[in-house]
């Protein structure tokens, strides 16, 4: 059953959440007006009425450019291109072009558009001709005297197997590779073997491309380390002097930088790279045997250091209170002579927490007096009711007297033939009045309107 209304309804500029239109399989071809609106369950579309035919929601569409026709037909929209060719002046893209378009990236990729990433960024690769543009890198090693290279994501920290620890799912460092990711290997006992490899799918790995011949295997080589348990955000540079045979050269990589630098704290001092702790002379901290310790005064009985903690002693007992080896214990007998059971006379106010009443009866009414946000409360009585049938087929509002002589009253009204319960507008003009109004003019005994206060 629908709750019916009998006025506009006003959401005050809030959301209507999860509703629906009302789901018809086919247009109704009854009970319609102007501006009706249906969702068509078979045609699947949201439909209006015009007061004369059911129209599909959309029921227009136009083209701003010669280059595309736009129709409409009953909320069916219909596009066609007026030039399919690549021409001068049609504006549309060739199918080559518009692939090279799909293909634009960020990164340095060969023949593809460039297209800014979401920092305004592109990546180009290292230049080699005097009028190419220079990447970071590429300028950052100019300046430092460095041969840098891509960064790696893992790096070993002690010596590996070569052919058969750097594949697919291994685990390096703690992090486990993927083929194609980027490993520093530099821990080799054949140190010729270390160098910057590409992770395999099986097998042994290969030298990455930009690190495999001795052109670019060079005195400064620099890599940056992306993950890892013990290397993680560090820089590595090979230390080598001199001409390198790549496979024949040892190569030795050095700890370049760590992300990250350590200051002094509060209560820290640093000197060089030794941190140092700061002990106040009366602070009640000593450091003894390269141990940090709490310093116990002996003069104060009572106090330890154990295993868990600083021990105080505590053996203050009194009336109900026993102290036996450091445990506390409430007498139940001395706690029974004070107790409240039946010791308390007089009233405590309401604004203490009481109910300012000696009995139970006037409790409930003192309470029910106010409430602390100012909501005022009735005491129970019987309550009054008054109903009247409202509609003449003319009027839209009618005023009902009750002679409540309050406007804290309930109104409610009801269809006289259906009994459902119908919303209507309820205006409580007077303490001894309400006033109740309808979008249209009911009919004759339409409605029954209860009042009750």
């Amino acid at each position: 059953m629908a709750t019916k209304f009998v006025t506009n309804l006003d959401l005050n500029q809030n959301q209507l959440l999860n509703g629906r239109f009302e789901s018809l399989a086919s247009d109704p071809g009854t009970g319609n007006f102007e501006g009706r609106l249906i969702y068509n369950s078979t045609e699947k579309v949201l439909k209006v009425y015009t007061g004369s035919a059911w129209r599909k929601a959309l029921h227009a569409a136009a083209s701003t450019t010669n280059a595309l026709v736009v129709t409409e037909s009953n909320g069916t929209v219909t596009f066609s291109i007026a030039d399919s060719v690549a021409s001068g002046n049609s504006g549309l893209l060739s199918g080559a072009d518009k692939q090279k378009l799909d293909d634009a990236t960020s990164t340095n990729t060969n023949s593809t558009v460039a297209m800014r990433d979401g920092s305004g960024r592109i990546q180009v690769s290292a230049p080699a001709a005097d009028l190419d543009a220079a990447n970071k890198s590429y300028v950052d090693a100019a300046r430092s005297g460095l041969d840098v290279k891509a960064s790696v994501r893992a790096a070993t920290t002690a010596a590996l197997t070569l052919i058969s620890d750097l594949e697919n799912g291994d685990t390096l460092d703690g992090v486990t590779l993927a083929t194609g990711d980027r490993v520093l290997v530099k821990n080799q006992g054949t140190g010729a073997e270390n160098g910057i490899y590409i992770v395999a799918a099986s097998g042994a790995p290969s030298r990455s491309t930009d690190a495999d011949s001795n052109s670019e295997v060079t005195p400064g080589m620099f890599t940056f380390v992306e993950e890892g348990t013990t290397n993680a955000d560090s820089g590595w540079v090979m230390t080598n002097d001199g001409a390198i045979t790549v496979g024949t050269t040892a190569l030795v990589f050095a700890l370049f930088s760590v992300a990250g630098t350590i200051f002094a704290g509060d209560g820290l001092s640093k000197t060089g790279d030794v941190l140092n702790v700061n002990v106040k002379s009366d602070g009640a901290v000593i450091i003894t045997s390269d141990e940090l310790e709490v310093e116990l005064d002996p003069a104060v009985a009572g106090l330890a250091t154990t295993a868990s903690g600083l021990a105080i002693k505590s053996d203050i007992a009194g009336t109900g209170i026993s102290y036996t080896a450091g445990v506390l214990t409430s007498d139940a007998a001395d706690l029974a002579a004070g107790a409240v059971d039946g010791g308390v006379t007089g009233t405590l106010v309401i604004a203490q927490g009481g109910t300012n009443a000696t009995t139970e009866a006037a409790a409930r009414d003192n309470l029910a007096a106010t409430s602390a946000a100012g909501l005022t409360v009735s005491t129970p009585t019987t309550a009054r009711v008054a109903s009247q049938t409202v509609g003449d087929a003319s009027a839209t509002s009618f005023a009902l007297v009750h002679n409540f002589s309050t406007r804290a009253v309930v109104v409610q009204v009801y269809d006289a033939a259906t009994y459902d319960t119908v919303i209507a507008d309820v205006v409580r003009t007077s303490a001894s009045t309400v006033t109740v109004d309808f979008s249209t003019a009911p009919a004759s005994g339409a409605y029954v309107v209860v009042i009750t206060g």
